[in-house]
């Protein structure tokens, strides 16, 4: 009975302690947070033929209670790509025989999109969730070339970059600058993994309004200004990440 006795003051001692440390920690709040988008580095790789983010790191503070604001830094790697079409038919073993071709060469380079935002939390301290929207801008460009040319049938494995084509006719030139507006509303969770380390998960849906300026630059065009509409649903919108409260 004594033991017993014992036992229940010890455990009541030590429930006690336990609670006063987690009123203490619960005191001193952490109102910034820190965060590094995992899924571009699971997907990346050394090719340049998609375009996609390379790199997303995002800063979170609180503004008041469950309210917090946000901003995001995404870089988006360069973007090249070559491609051809023949456009007659040669005749396999013949020394003088020739086919025409038209090839392209796009490349963008990199580039950045930037995002202020907002964000509601709600839940247990546990498990966290949070719903809000952040507002982006990007500003990219794309340079694109088509060529006329002539190979000789027995020389079809010609350099995928045409590198070296000095004698081919360059059709056209075109520029082109795109600035993006975006609106991403989102949904999110949070799991805490220790006091200062925490993983967060967010799906959401990038609401796109491009602006696409055109210009030839080899040719006597008037530069064309349109609008265009974009919804996506991508690792941008949507992200899987390791954050640091402090």
């Amino acid at each position: 009975m004594k033991n017993q006795i014992k036992i229940i003051i010890i455990a009541t001692i030590i429930n006690s302690c336990l609670f006063a440390q987690q009123k203490g920690d619960s005191i001193k709040v952490m109102k910034n947070e820190f965060g590094i988008n995992l899924v571009p580095i699971v997907n990346y790789n050394n090719t340049e033929s998609t375009r996609k983010p390379i790199a997303d790191v995002f800063f979170k503070r609180q503004l008041k209670n469950n309210w917090y604001g946000r901003t995001s830094l995404i870089l988006f790697n360069k973007y090249s790509n070559n491609y051809n079409s023949d456009n007659s038919i040669f005749i396999e073993g013949i020394a003088n025989s020739q086919f025409s071709i038209e090839y392209n060469q796009n490349f963008s380079p990199p580039f950045l999109q930037y995002n202020l935002g907002i964000e509601k939390r709600f839940g247990s301290n546990r498990f966290r969730q949070f719903t809000g929207c952040d507002i982006g801008y990007a500003r990219n460009k794309f340079d694109n070339k088509s060529f006329y040319g002539v190979r000789d049938s027995l020389h079809h494995n010609y350099p995928l970059n045409y590198s070296g084509s000095q004698n081919d006719s360059l059709i056209s030139h075109v520029q082109k600058t795109n600035n993006a507006f975006i609106l991403t509303p989102f949904y999110g969770m949070q799991i805490n993994i220790s006091k200062h380390f925490f993983f967060s998960a967010q799906v959401g849906v990038a609401l796109s309004l491009i602006n696409v300026k055109q210009k030839t630059i080899n040719a006597a065009e008037n530069p064309t200004n349109i609008n265009q509409f974009d919804v996506n649903f991508n690792s941008v919108s949507s992200n899987f990440s390791i954050c640091y409260r402090f």
